[in-house]
């Protein structure tokens, strides 16, 4: 990360982190003083990830929902195990998986989010097989 950062044109470096779960990508490059947008649909995920970053006074950006192709809104499902995934209802029933919780979540397009006319250092997409989408 510091030499991705150190060697990066613009300054501070934009990293967009897709996913960012609680943070464990986000945060370096955050500390070390990147511009940092993070995605992360599962409320409590994003809650700390905001915490956090509030805590440390980095420059990041987090949006509690999902990355998608539109702005909007949806639905996450919480599979047993701990698992999220954003497919209808059907989709998870026939594949025998169970729910335990249901998330509404706001959808955003990562170039909404973003809004700097500046290149994107590093882009992270962890989304578990929505990546098309995202």
């Amino acid at each position: 990360w510091r030499v991705l950062i150190a060697n990066s044109e613009a300054h501070p470096p934009i990293i967009v982190d897709v996913g960012a779960n609680v943070g464990s990508h986000a945060s370096y490059p955050a500390a070390l003083g990147a511009r940092v947008y993070a995605i992360e649909p599962h409320p409590y995920h994003a809650r700390r990830l905001m915490h956090m970053a509030h805590l440390n006074e980095w420059d990041m950006t987090v949006f509690a929902g999902a990355a998608h192709d539109s702005d909007g809104q949806g639905v996450i499902h919480l599979l047993e195990g701990g698992h999220l995934v954003m497919r209808n209802v059907v989709e998870v029933e026939e594949e025998g998986l169970a729910i335990a919780r249901t998330y509404d979540v706001g959808l955003v397009r990562v170039d909404t989010l973003v809004r700097e006319r500046r290149k994107v250092l590093l882009l992270k997409l962890d989304t578990d097989g929505h990546e098309l989408q995202a």
